[in-house]
């Protein structure tokens, strides 16, 4: 049996449940949750996987933060 362990999210979901941070390239882009955790992912677009998911997802205070943390994990 192979289990299908990737996050992956829908336009609306998105749209509706996470503001933009930052854009890298044309089709990756790091989102911040509107829930209180304020969950950081940086989700490849053209798959609409979480590229973080392996290796953890941090938490954010704000968007600034999440900003902060969103260009140190892709080296800007």
């Amino acid at each position: 049996m192979y289990i299908n362990l990737n996050t992956t999210f829908t336009k609306e979901q998105l749209e509706t449940e996470w503001d933009v941070v930052e854009t890298y390239d044309d089709n990756i882009v790091a989102y911040r949750s509107k829930h209180p955790n304020g969950l950081l992912r940086i989700i490849d677009t053209d798959s609409m996987h979480d590229i973080l998911e392996f290796v953890g997802n941090p938490h954010t205070v704000s968007l600034d933060d999440a900003r902060m943390k969103a260009n140190k994990i892709m080296g800007q």
